[in-house]
């Protein structure tokens, strides 16, 4: 699983123990700054939309089950394409949109304390990796003995890739891929069928990822992932 990600698979899991084992809840009010670790996350999924996403914790790491809830008059705000937006509660996070996703786009996330002796954590700052176009597979019947080339541009950008692979009849993995090729060939090994059921509807989940900068008033294990995302399914059968 790529450094830093705390979404798809990964999320997935986590959220599955959440729900387990219930969730607790800490105020920020109980919090100094440098005691709330932060997942931030910035997802494109295309020119013309994005997603802020910010889950928040005690200690030093951002975890579904143990999160923190502004309270007391603390917010989160989110800056991007000369908008300035409040960040929502969510389930388990705070989140925004704005319409746009191109490529180094700005994104600043602030965490504002009511209280004054409590710091703020103004500065976490990061950009948006280019725009891609993934080859549709448009839900093709697709052999499980039969090799599959995935297809995107434009490519050779030194950010991160990651391919994730999800369906009832395949592994779900994520695969970290070496450069910006703008083709994978995914061997009927890679994408590991399993026995039950024989055919299943696949998710191809492509992610170009770059890594922010978040605002030294944060704990320290705290994260700030900026990326564009693009989808494609195929049906695998034997």
């Amino acid at each position: 699983m790529a450094p830093g990600r705390s979404r798809g698979l990964l999320a997935a899991l986590f959220i599955a123990a959440a729900l387990a084992a219930g969730c607790k809840t800490t105020s920020s009010t109980d919090l100094a700054t440098d005691g709330i670790s932060a997942d931030i996350l910035v997802s494109a999924t295309s020119v013309l939309a994005s997603s802020v996403r910010a889950q928040m914790s005690p200690g030093d790491v951002a975890v579904p089950t143990d999160v923190v809830s502004l309270d007391g008059g603390d917010a989160l705000y989110a800056e991007a394409g000369g908008q300035r937006k409040q960040m929502g509660a969510g389930n388990r996070d705070y989140e925004t949109t704005f319409g746009t996703g191109l490529a180094d786009t700005a994104f600043r996330i602030i965490l504002d304390r009511a209280r004054p002796d409590q710091v703020d954590a103004p500065d976490s700052l990061g950009t948006l990796p280019a725009p891609f176009g993934l080859v549709d597979l448009g839900g093709a019947d697709i052999s499980q003995a039969q090799d599959l080339v995935l297809t995107w541009s434009p490519s050779g950008t030194p950010d991160r890739m990651v391919l994730e692979i999800a369906g009832s009849c395949v592994e779900d993995r994520a695969i970290i891929i070496d450069g910006d090729p703008g083709s994978l060939m995914l061997s009927a090994a890679t994408l590991m069928p399993e026995t039950i059921p024989s055919s299943c509807l696949v998710t191809l989940t492509l992610h170009r990822e770059r890594t922010g900068v978040v605002d030294a008033n944060l704990n320290p294990g705290s994260t700030f992932l900026l990326e564009q995302v693009r989808k494609t399914t195929f049906t695998s059968h034997r």
